[in-house]
């Protein structure tokens, strides 16, 4: 069975079709996914320009992450599930769209950088911002990859709903 038989039958699944003909079910999946992606950017970018420098300096990184990056999770594991969903009612289109395929690529790089974040270079990072240390940086560029790369995810998400069906087959 090639990969095409498999995305096809995805779409046959009982949630595939549901999705696909249901006049509500797309739109609503939709919505949820947007509203989770909009709370992933948001936090990041809070945490992210904190890294940078830009924002929030009163604030130690370390307080700022332990408060919101819970946040990140709970939205990212929604953004997950509707994307999902939405992929397994027209994955044939989604697997063929250059967008589509450049946001999956996206963030796993942010994803990737996110690990090495999380288990290199921040292993100090309860003594950042408080004064007596600045942040690194390492942990700056890190800040500034992460920024990059879930911008392009966005971009790419929105451009995803005007080329799905322009996409030669």
């Amino acid at each position: 069975m090639d990969i095409w038989s498999i995305l096809s039958s995805l779409e046959t699944t009982r949630i595939g079709e549901f999705i696909q003909l249901s006049d509500w079910a797309f739109p609503a999946v939709e919505v949820v996914h947007v509203i989770a992606i909009v709370l992933v950017y948001g936090v990041i970018a809070i945490v992210d320009l904190r890294l940078l420098g830009l924002a929030g300096r009163a604030r130690r990184y370390a307080d700022l992450a332990s408060d919101s990056l819970h946040l990140v999770w709970i939205a990212f594991f929604l953004a997950v599930v509707t994307g999902t969903l939405m992929f397994v009612a027209q994955a044939t289109a989604y697997a063929k769209n250059p967008f589509f395929l450049t946001k999956m690529v996206f963030i796993v790089l942010a994803g990737i950088n996110m690990l090495v974040m999380e288990f290199v270079i921040s292993r100090t990072h309860n003594e950042w911002g408080d004064g007596q240390r600045s942040i690194p940086l390492s942990a700056r560029l890190c800040g500034a990859l992460s920024l990059s790369f879930w911008t392009v995810v966005v971009v790419c998400g929105r451009w995803i709903g005007f080329t799905m069906f322009n996409v030669p087959f």
